[in-house]
């Protein structure tokens, strides 16, 4: 028999294949129907079908056996103008493996198809024609899309590819889109077998480096770096070559192989512009275990640098090691370390640096760490003694910073036999501040102090007040008495100074201490030609006058 079918607002029920009925605004379709000993014939050469997510058109046959054994179905159709975005009604998940159902219901966002072909050839009960029993075949070209392919990735966006669906399989080859505001270029994703659920991408992207940032920061690797990179701004290109494989399943067992090459890129800290990466060109490497790579070139306080990167090995195996070597000239850094006045550097040196940073600081943020070292050769220091060099003269400095449980980070300072430091600073709202501090000069012990300030102790051969006063830039009274400016942060002072210069007097053998008071500050002064105590109030007037005993 047969039966055309002219039907407006129908809906056709296939429960053992879709999840409800498939809905026309216009069905069309002449069916011929034939019954025989070996079972139901049902055919149709010109069905066309439309409803508001799409158009289709198409012919096929349905054979249902008598024997009770698996239909077979063929069908060839065209599909037109198709909105995606009410795809998962139409996915014959009666026979598809519910792990990849799942993913494409949760990835594929939006897009339209203007065109597509659908073919499907064999027994039901053989799908997914995976030894070649039948054949289905879905192929469109998908434009507009957005495609969220994993939680915690970044999502393509303006998605334009070509899309099949052959068997057990899916492959994609995208001719455009954008993933963080770049643009992909020679992009392929293929699953292989869809029961697998094995997705894999490779392919590349062009444009800002800050999308590079964006993905090591906010991606599947944040908790490679933790908030380290939240402070940074990054300018510059750069070009990304991507190779990952993503079991959709468990995604936590990803695996990626991606290179970024970086074309003049900068990168610096707001909070610390002065010692930003400029000019920055080389391939860095990155996968899921951190970030390398092998020499990277740039420039950083006005000389060239260069920097490599590499995974730890033996007790180091779970860091990334570092190493970095450059110069830095002297206007970049009085305007790093704000010092004045503006000859108080003078010249060039070099250096090196090197450290480690954990593959997971977010859970363990204490194995970061950092020493530099430099002989400042070529570099003048024209400050007062114990600081002061001579160009042609070694002093070699060595600074380390290690970042401590708790939201520390300690910086500790060596400056040849002259001096050492150790610094404490707080992490608070994303940036550090000086927490307390001891300063060492010739050869005394280190020793933090027990609350938030700066402590300087030690021996000195000379210190002279209005040496070190035209260094701070204080000033003298009209009266032409010396006032003692000093550091907010500076709670105690403990020195032995062979030949001390200060208040308009000279002493040898002098003992300075100075301890900081609510008010004032209160010193102590012993030596063979003096001994005694002033109390120096932070503001001199006729109410708080400086008291001497």
């Amino acid at each position: 028999g047969s039966l055309n079918l002219t039907t407006r607002n129908g809906s056709l029920h296939c429960p053992h294949l879709f999840r409800g009925p498939l809905y026309a605004v216009v069905l069309n379709a002449t069916i011929k129907f034939t019954h025989s000993a070996d079972g139901w014939h049902i055919e149709s050469n010109d069905i066309a079908v439309r409803n508001p997510d799409g158009a289709a058109t198409g012919k096929g046959s349905f054979f249902v056996p008598a024997d009770g054994s698996s239909p077979q179905l063929d069908l060839d159709a065209e599909v037109s103008n198709v909105d995606v975005r009410n795809k998962s009604a139409y996915f014959p998940v009666g026979i598809m493996p519910k792990p990849v159902v799942k993913w494409l219901d949760d990835s594929i966002i939006s897009g339209k198809v203007p065109q597509g072909t659908l073919s499907v050839h064999g027994k039901l009960a053989d799908f997914p024609y995976d030894k070649g029993q039948g054949l289905f075949d879905i192929r469109f070209h998908l434009i507009h899309g957005v495609l969220d392919y994993a939680p915690g990735w970044p999502r393509v966006e303006n998605l334009d590819a070509d899309i099949e669906f052959r068997n057990q399989g899916l492959s994609a080859e995208v001719r455009g889109g954008t993933i963080l505001g770049d643009d992909l270029t020679g992009t392929k994703a293929a699953f292989a077998d869809l029961r697998s659920g094995i997705l894999r991408i490779d392919g590349g992207a062009r444009g800002g480096a800050q999308a590079v940032l964006e993905f090591l920061r906010n991606g599947p690797l944040k908790d490679r770096f933790g908030d380290y990179l939240n402070s940074l701004q990054v300018a510059g290109r750069s070009d990304v070559d991507l190779h990952l494989t993503l079991p959709v399943k468990q995604l936590h067992n990803f695996k990626l192989d991606g290179t970024a090459q970086l074309h003049n890129v900068a990168i610096k800290m707001p909070a610390a512009s002065a010692w930003g990466l400029s000019d920055l060109t080389g391939d860095l490497h990155f996968s899921r275990n951190g970030v390398s790579t092998e020499n990277i070139q740039g420039r950083m306080l006005g000389q060239p640098l260069a920097i490599k990167l590499e995974p730890g090995k033996g007790d180091a195996a779970d860091t990334t090691v570092f190493e970095a070597h450059g110069g830095a000239d002297a206007a970049a850094l009085m305007t790093g370390f704000g010092l004045t006045p503006k000859n108080a550097l003078q010249g060039r040196t070099t250096w090196t640096a090197r450290g480690r940073i954990p593959n997971a600081p977010a859970a363990r943020t204490a194995g970061l760490s950092l020493a530099v070292n430099s002989d400042l050769a070529g570099l003048a220091v024209n400050l007062p003694q114990p600081l002061g060099k001579q160009a042609d003269t070694v002093a070699p400095i060595d600074a380390s910073w290690t970042i401590l449980r708790g939201g520390h980070t300690q910086v500790d300072l060596t400056y040849a036999d002259r001096g050492a430091a150790r610094l404490q600073f707080l992490l608070q709202k994303h940036a550090w501040h000086f927490d307390r501090g001891a300063v060492s000069v010739g050869g005394d012990t280190l020793a933090l102090p027990a609350k938030p300030g700066l402590s300087i102790s030690g021996k000195l051969d000379t210190f002279d007040t209005r040496a070190w006063r035209k260094i701070t830039g204080t000033d003298i009274s009209n009266s032409g008495a010396e006032l003692l400016h000093l550091p907010a942060l500076l709670q105690h002072v403990d020195l032995q100074v062979e030949h001390f210069s200060g208040f308009g007097q000279t002493f040898n053998g002098l003992h300075l201490l100075l301890e900081k008071q609510p008010q004032s500050w209160q010193i102590e002064l012993a030596s063979a030609a003096i001994g005694g105590r002033i109390d120096l109030p932070f503001t001199v007037d006729a109410q708080h006058p400086i008291v001497a005993d």
